[in-house]
């Protein structure tokens, strides 16, 4: 996976720091909504309360869809998420980043 992002260095230390704290919190807001229907959390809700770094765009496994993507830091692992485009640009999809695999181009 390739990773394409425009931050300085003092940012993202600064995001990571706490990244953690507020992913941690996010996470109950993440649980299923009532239908069952996906994680149920939308970007303006992840905007507000998870600290992020914005994607020039998402990771080639994405290409073509209609979705925008943000990393994220909780529990000590790097984390890419996945929101659609459409509607209330719901999250529909989280992934672990493995460092080892993984390019992060700044």
């Amino acid at each position: 996976m390739k990773i394409t992002m425009k931050i300085t260095a003092t940012g993202l230390a600064a995001v990571l720091l706490v990244s953690g704290a507020a992913m941690a919190g996010a996470e109950d807001a993440a649980a299923p909504d009532a239908g069952g229907n996906g994680p149920g959390i939308s970007y303006a809700l992840f905007e507000d309360v998870v600290p992020h770094i914005d994607l020039e765009q998402c990771p080639a496994g994405y290409a073509g869809q209609d979705v925008f993507c943000r990393l994220t830091l909780a529990h000590d692992q790097l984390n890419l998420v996945v929101f659609s485009e459409e509607g209330d640009q719901p999250m529909i999809a989280t992934e672990k980043v493995d460092l080892d695999k993984t390019e992060l181009v700044f």
